[in-house]
């Protein structure tokens, strides 16, 4: 692992890999429903429990108590029990920066820089959904965006300050909502191309997709460089990310994929955790392998991947034509909008067959139109004055010379729900036109009176 100049890491115990395991076996079953299969709620105290790890750390404890060291910037991803930066933010008054490694934004961390929320065309990342939503889809939208920022609110914010204030006896602890909207700056992986990129966006919150790319590195002499470079008919790289571990998939799935692979003219390299002894004579397995500088490679032809955030701005940034085959969470709205944008070919886990998996590999490896639609996409991402990775840069430098980003802080931050709705100003229009009508009524009336009595009157006088 290279060592980054200037940077100080704290590794703490944690309870989470063994959790993600056991997330990666579910998902991975033939009958997998993705993200359902996921019990959220210990995933959520599982996350609490590793941010306490964190909290008690001898380290990290010394640079929260210790008043001589300062902190400029707290960057924190703001889900899953990472809330408790807050209270850190706080405590050393640092700038708070929101850190999400998605192509979305989260409806709590848009409407915490000032951003508005409208799920008629903004889908929550989780949901397979594009901008243009049918009426069935705005409504599950509308209802998942409300939902999620209740539930997140009045559950989840709550359960981490009393985390914290078991964590800090005594210590005044901010209520998290609050210290959320302090938030000085946004940094996601969108772009105006990509997720929900297209809606207004305040100054404070920068798109950043494509951050990370740069020229491909030159694959180390050895076995896997040999194996790339010795490819007649090309190279298809199979990779379910760093998260789930594909060798705890179901014996039949395996050997599903190994059947499927068996039928391709290329040769193909799978990232594999354990030794595979039944491979075919075009594949072998690889307990790691550095997946930027095996996409960059010009002998790669068709990725075949989860879906990951991570591996979709990776497989663009390098112009390799995707297989998806998403197994929870974000990974099937990455892979739907993959899908839409002619970058590859979606295939559903439950549903995989030898069949449908030889066929998507040979189409996307075979129509240029999937590598001429990833360029287009790669080429609009990073038409900008500045590299994604600059500009997020040159925005935390800014936040060094202007602490707490002051200037950018939203007017939206001092209305309540009623004035932001503009449930006062319909109250008064409507109240405006009843009572237009109320005297509209009693003036018809009054002439109505007027005019039968001056009726009345003349048929007396004649």
């Amino acid at each position: 692992k290279n060592r980054i100049p200037g940077l100080r890491e704290i590794i703490h115990p944690s309870p989470f890999e063994d959790f993600s395991d056991a997330v990666s076996k579910a998902v991975l079953q033939e009958d997998s429903v993705g993200s359902r299969d996921i019990p959220i709620k210990k995933a959520f105290e599982i996350t609490i429990e590793s941010n306490r790890e964190a909290l008690i750390h001898r380290e990290l404890r010394e640079i929260i108590y210790n008043d001589k060291i300062k902190v400029d910037v707290l960057m924190t991803i703001p889900m899953f029990g990472n809330e408790a930066a807050y209270f850190i933010s706080e405590r050393k008054n640092a700038s708070l920066v929101h850190f999400t490694t998605l192509p979305f934004l989260l409806p709590w961390v848009a409407s915490a820089g000032g951003n508005p929320v409208h799920p008629a065309y903004m889908p929550l990342p989780f949901l397979p959904f594009r901008q243009e939503m049918s009426l069935k889809e705005r409504v599950i939208n509308t209802v998942g965006t409300i939902g999620l920022n209740l539930v997140r609110r009045f559950y989840i914010l709550p359960k981490i300050e009393m985390m914290l204030g078991e964590v800090f006896p005594g210590e005044k602890i901010p209520d998290l909502h609050q210290a959320s909207q302090k938030a000085a700056l946004s940094i996601n992986l969108g772009s105006p191309f990509m997720g929900d990129g297209l809606r207004p966006t305040m100054p404070n919150t920068v798109l950043a997709g494509l951050m990370s790319c740069e020229p491909g590195g030159e694959l180390a002499a050895g076995e896997l460089r040999d194996w790339i470079r010795g490819a007649k008919h090309g190279v298809i790289f199979l990779s379910f990310g760093s998260v789930a571990k594909a060798s705890l998939m179901p014996e039949s799935r395996r050997k599903l994929i190994v059947s499927a692979l068996a039928k391709l003219k290329q040769r193909v390299v799978w990232k594999w955790e354990k030794e595979m002894t039944d491979l075919p004579k075009n594949v072998k397995v690889f307990p790691w392998a550095p997946q930027k500088d095996v996409l960059a490679d010009e002998n790669v032809m068709v990725f075949i991947t989860h879906g990951g955030a991570g591996s979709l701005q990776e497989t663009i940034c390098h112009e390799t034509p995707i297989v998806g085959i998403p197994l929870q969470g974000d990974q099937i709205n990455n892979m739907a909008e993959a899908n839409s944008k002619n970058l590859g070919v979606l295939l559903s886990w439950r549903e995989l067959t030898v069949e449908t998996l030889v066929a998507a590999v040979n189409k996307v490896a075979g129509d240029p139109a999937y590598k001429m639609a990833i360029s287009t996409l790669r080429n609009l991402i990073l038409d900008t004055p500045l590299h994604p990775r600059d500009s997020a840069v040159w925005w935390l430098e800014y936040l060094l010379r202007h602490p707490g980003n002051p200037g950018m802080t939203s007017p939206v931050h001092s209305l309540n729900w009623v004035q932001y709705y503009l449930l006062d100003v319909m109250f008064v229009l409507v109240a405006l036109l009843v009572l237009v009508l109320f005297l509209f009524k009693k003036l018809l009336v009054l002439t109505l009176f007027l005019f039968k009595k001056d009726r009345k009157s003349t048929r007396l006088n004649s």
